[in-house]
């Protein structure tokens, strides 16, 4: 991912260490056009002075 923006690279590493599942409910939902419907969110927000790492990473889902 040599050029992507941090958030991208935070992103994606989220949603491959969880595979696209979702930390609370475990559920791994795919859509209609097969992407997996799994978002990233970080634990402690960065603008709180939460590190944008991997380790400060969870993978959700809306349901």
């Amino acid at each position: 991912m040599i050029g992507s923006p941090p958030t991208q690279v935070f992103a994606t590493g989220i949603k491959r260490a969880y595979d696209n599942t979702c930390a609370v409910s475990g559920l791994r939902i795919i859509n209609g056009g097969g992407r997996a419907e799994a978002q990233a969110a970080h634990i402690r927000p960065v603008h709180a002075n939460g590190p944008d790492s991997l380790r400060n990473g969870v993978a959700l889902s809306s349901t």
